[in-house]
């Protein structure tokens, strides 16, 4: 693997604030605060909220029927105790 893929992912992830790079000494993530992963959370609940918003109003009843079949699966399988 090239380098440069490598390098601008780092590149990033020092751009989003997750990393620190210390020149010549590699990079180390940075301390990760009740802040920052509350604020994390709630963008993932915004964004799950929508995608499950949009799913709702797009699905068909063939897809809704599938779903409720593997629901009921798995229901059966939980109660049953069979995890694979």
């Amino acid at each position: 693997m090239s380098h440069m893929p490598v390098r601008a992912a780092l590149q990033r992830l020092e751009s989003e604030g997750l990393i620190s790079v210390l020149p010549n000494k590699g990079a180390r993530v940075v301390d990760v605060n009740e802040t920052f992963v509350a604020d994390l959370m709630d963008i993932r609940m915004m964004v799950e909220s929508y995608l499950a918003r949009r799913a709702a109003q797009r699905i068909t009843d063939t897809v809704l029927a599938e779903l409720v079949e593997l629901q009921s699966a798995h229901e059966t399988a939980v109660g049953s105790g069979d995890f694979q």
